[in-house]
């Protein structure tokens, strides 16, 4: 029977399978002695009758067969659930970290770009201030006529000397010079206004004539020869930003020159253009620019001007490097040439 223990079983069968015949036990038990069983299917179905298993049952062998083995399948099965879970709660917490880094580069991006534009402004106010001058005395000529016809025409009205045809004439001299005021305060909005950070496609020839009308009496004063060949050609580009860099571009030739005599002084604008670059070159025949200032051009906090904060030529690259472009300063015997290319598709570029 399966509860008996093997070595207890094996010692009474010994004991039984060594009874001789004739031992009083077998005697006394009425039978011949014990032997192996030649058919023992009676035996079985006896025990089978009474409820009695002489072995265990098929699912207990195959248990007791193979239970090594389904105890480690069933550990690496929970050991695979268990860092199955482990991984997934690990990419949640990464997830969550990188979600969290994202938003982080989101806002720090929007930070970089609304300070980017902050500095754009401040240089462009800087450059208004060294404009003002200019400006001022543009502005003090239309005011000046204004006030001239005003006083002439009070006058003459008093002595009775005015007739209407002549007042009308007068009111259009006045309206044509208030006109010209405004359209002279209006350029210098337009170059302080804030910057939207939107391209659109503008003609080059259009935006350089509006940025040299900034500088036209300037030009005048100082007896400085422009001589421009631009083509009229298209290109998408943020008209902000670009003509803060030719405004840029030109004082600093305007500043080269000081010290050119009067008569010689030259500054000289062209463009050339293929079908998939437009280039625009600034030349002057001023001062120049030695090798050291050629190395540190482009390096912030770094300017020949004693009055500048070197960061003009940082931003003027900065903003044409935005446009997928470049821009190169070149060393000429007499002067300085500043070479900008642009793609002719910024976004293809």
């Amino acid at each position: 029977m399966k509860h008996v223990p093997a070595d207890y079983a094996n010692h009474i069968a010994r004991i039984l399978l060594t009874i001789p015949p004739a031992s009083e036990i077998a005697v006394s038990g009425l039978y011949g002695g014990w032997s192996v069983p030649i058919d023992d299917s009676a035996i079985y179905q006896l025990m089978d009758d009474i409820g009695v298993s002489i072995q265990p049952p098929y699912l207990s062998r195959i248990w007791v067969r193979y239970r090594g083995w389904v105890l480690i399948s069933v550990g690496l099965v929970l050991l695979f659930i268990g860092y199955h879970f482990r991984v997934n709660y690990l990419v949640h917490v990464r997830s969550a970290q990188l979600r969290n880094e994202v938003d982080q580069h989101e806002q720090t991006a929007k930070q970089l770009e609304k300070e980017t534009n902050q500095l754009y402004k401040a240089q462009r106010i800087l450059l208004s201030g060294e404009l003002a001058s200019g400006v001022a005395h543009e502005l003090n000529q239309p005011l000046m006529a204004i006030g001239t016809y005003a006083s002439g025409g009070r006058k003459r009205l008093t002595r009775s000397e005015l007739g209407r045809e002549q007042l009308i004439q007068m009111l259009e001299k006045i309206e044509q010079q208030t006109l010209n005021a405004s359209q002279i305060i209006q350029r210098m909005r337009d170059f302080m206004k804030v910057h939207n950070n939107e391209t659109e496609f503008v003609s080059i020839k259009t935006l350089l004539s509006n940025t040299l009308l900034i500088f036209q009496h300037t030009f005048k004063h100082q007896n400085i020869q422009l001589k421009s060949d631009i083509d009229d050609v298209s290109i998408e580009l943020d008209p902000v930003l670009i003509q803060q860099v030719f405004a840029n571009l030109i004082q600093n030739s305007i500043d080269a020159l000081k010290d050119t005599p009067v008569d010689e002084r030259a500054i000289s604008i062209h463009t050339h253009y293929n079908d998939a670059l437009l280039t625009v070159v600034f030349t002057d025949n001023g001062c120049g620019i030695s090798d050291k200032q050629l190395k540190q051009l482009f390096m912030p906090f770094q300017s020949s001007k004693e009055a500048g904060l070197g960061l003009g030529m940082v931003i003027c690259k900065r903003i044409i490097e935005a446009h997928n472009g470049s821009i190169e300063a070149i060393q000429q015997t007499c002067g300085t040439r500043f070479v900008i290319t642009f793609p002719r598709d910024i976004n293809k570029e």
